[in-house]
């Protein structure tokens, strides 16, 4: 069934209108499909999908139940979701946020990913007063901010080529996955991984090993994720690759990197930093 007497117009790159809703709501009522729609409304197929899911509603009819498109629905749900919209390129309406920001970045070498989700945790700012994670890299590549892409080593390194897991690998030991099933809930502090990052894995061989804890991590194995792997190898670009005169000096150096490392918030520990994580355990450990 066609609709040839409407007043709609094409407004192609252009929010639905109420009238346009109504449109959408009588067209689905009819039984026409989604392309019919998009089509006569001069739409991707997508907008007119998302305005369904936007303003669908579960209703009884008949004693039974349905979801049914309503365009009143959908236009309360898009003027409630238009509120918290703002235009993000105003960048001197966010100048604190973005100063504070490069201080995180410079100084303590903190990730726009842990930036972000840290304020939002700790309410720094209001949400008007920043911008999301995507946002930020935005500005980074667009050269808005006073950080550089070189300024962030996993930017510059990060490769978008899809991984490659190696099905003949080399077991040296007993699988990381017959261990007990408890340590995977995450509650109880003290269950380590241990990696190789200098030396080989031999008997004779002097090597330098790093422990990681469970509890500030995820719960799944190195090759699943890579946790461990990709730890590991930050700390060795950062810290195992330089050389020291003596061993106080290498760990007084030590030192301040663990120290600095333990304080950063982490998106795994829900922007917490494993100092903290550690804190509240044993704080409620006592409770």
């Amino acid at each position: 069934m066609g609709y040839t007497n409407h007043n709609t117009t094409l407004r192609t790159n252009k929010h639905l209108n109420l009238e346009e809703r109504f449109y959408v709501e009588k067209r689905i009522a009819a039984g026409d499909s989604v392309t019919a729609i998009a089509t006569v409304l001069g739409r991707s197929r997508t907008t007119i999908y998302t305005e369904l899911k936007r303003g669908s509603v579960v209703q009884i009819r008949q004693g039974k139940v349905c979801i049914v498109y309503v365009a009143d629905s959908g236009q309360l749900t898009y003027e409630q979701q238009r509120l918290g919209s703002f235009n993000t390129m105003k960048l001197g309406s966010i100048e604190s946020f973005i100063l504070w920001v490069e201080e995180k970045v410079f100084k303590e070498h903190w990730s726009f990913d842990a930036v972000v989700g840290y304020a939002n945790r700790q309410c720094i700012f209001a949400r008007n007063e920043m911008v999301c994670t995507k946002t930020l890299y935005n500005y980074l590549h667009q050269g808005l901010l006073g950080v550089k892409a070189i300024d962030l080593p996993l930017v510059v390194r990060r490769s978008m080529r899809k991984s490659i897991v190696r099905k003949h690998k080399r077991e040296l030991g007993q699988s990381i996955e017959l261990r007990d099933a408890t340590i995977e809930t995450r509650k109880e502090f003290g269950h380590w991984e241990l990696d190789t990052v200098r030396g080989t894995k031999d008997k004779t061989d002097n090597v330098l090993v790093t422990l990681l804890e469970r509890k500030t991590t995820r719960p799944f194995s190195p090759w699943q994720n890579g946790k461990v792997e990709r730890s590991h190898r930050i700390d060795g670009e950062r810290f195992y690759s330089r050389k020291f005169n003596s061993m106080e000096s290498f760990l007084k150096a030590h030192s301040r990197y663990a120290n600095r490392y333990n304080n950063i918030a982490q998106k795994v520990l829900n922007f917490k930093s494993p100092n903290q994580v550690v804190t509240e355990y044993f704080m409620n450990q006592k409770a």
